[in-house]
């Protein structure tokens, strides 16, 4: 039986004009906000233009080891580049390096504050830091990406979708989330 997911399995990639980082114990939750403008007509019918789908990442990082907080600390200079130059920064969800022809990977910019959780009082590891992102550009259509089967003998970190946010047309900041 072959196990799939949607939109992958796999570890969470950041690139940032030279930087380039993989987080090997990160997971996240993918959604897509449905951004529309709607009309309604002199007998009250409601007519929706899509204009497309806005990627929304929101992504959990585990100081596990020195190597996390090196990684960590790189991060946090892609975010304060990013933030400065306003450019966004490339996101792979499930990213395996031998998945080259099949990656799924959206433009983002930072949506969040960065606030790092301390796990473990006074050791050099143990912080988590939660951070969200939001796509720099619409796309037209929800991506059909799924993964093949697993290798028995790996462990996988998966990014899912387990809820979506929908856009409020009768106010462009609201949004509303189901879960």
């Amino acid at each position: 039986m072959a196990i799939s997911s949607l939109w992958g399995w796999g570890v969470v990639r950041f690139v940032y004009q030279s930087t380039d980082i993989t987080f090997p114990y990160a997971f996240g939750n993918l959604s897509f906000e449905h951004v529309k403008r709607r009309n309604i007509t002199i007998t009250n019918a409601i007519i929706d233009h899509s204009e497309g789908f806005r990627p929304l990442l929101d992504v959990q990082l585990i100081n596990f080891s020195d190597s996390d907080a090196d990684m960590l600390a790189s991060l946090m200079g892609i975010l304060s580049a990013s933030s400065e130059s306003g450019l966004p920064i490339t996101i792979y969800h499930a990213y395996e390096s031998g998945d080259a022809g099949s990656l799924l990977a959206y433009q983002y910019t930072l949506d969040s504050d960065i606030s790092p959780q301390q796990i473990a009082e006074n050791v050099s590891v143990g912080q988590t830091i939660n951070l969200s992102f939001i796509g720099s550009s619409l796309v037209a259509s929800l991506p059909t990406n799924t993964s093949g089967e697993p290798q028995r003998d790996r462990c996988y970190d998966s990014t899912d979708m387990t809820s979506i946010r929908l856009y409020d047309s009768t106010d462009n900041t609201a949004k509303r989330s189901i879960n």
